[in-house]
């Protein structure tokens, strides 16, 4: 599950990216209710670096992921985010 995925936490991902959050979105409960949470960490220009080499998302959609959700600002405010939650 990507951070954008916590109901609780659209509001700050949309705030960052000014991208509203994923469709599909997880339950705070679930993710409070948990008994352990990995956080599954790269740095942003380890996401990036995968990214482009079509690690991620197929070819045809990685200028557009490159120039919206995956700028280097938005990633590393979201892993900050995402290394916030996983510490609470």
């Amino acid at each position: 599950m990507n951070v954008q995925h916590i109901e609780s936490l659209n509001d700050q991902v949309w705030q960052i990216t000014g991208i509203q959050g994923a469709r599909k979105r997880s339950r705070t409960e679930i993710v409070r209710q948990a008994s352990e949470i990995v956080a599954v960490d790269v740095t942003p220009d380890a996401l990036l670096n995968r990214l482009k080499r079509g690690a991620v998302y197929k070819p045809e959609m990685i200028e557009k992921a490159l120039t919206g959700f995956f700028k280097g600002s938005n990633l590393g405010a979201l892993r900050e985010l995402t290394l916030r939650q996983a510490g609470s």
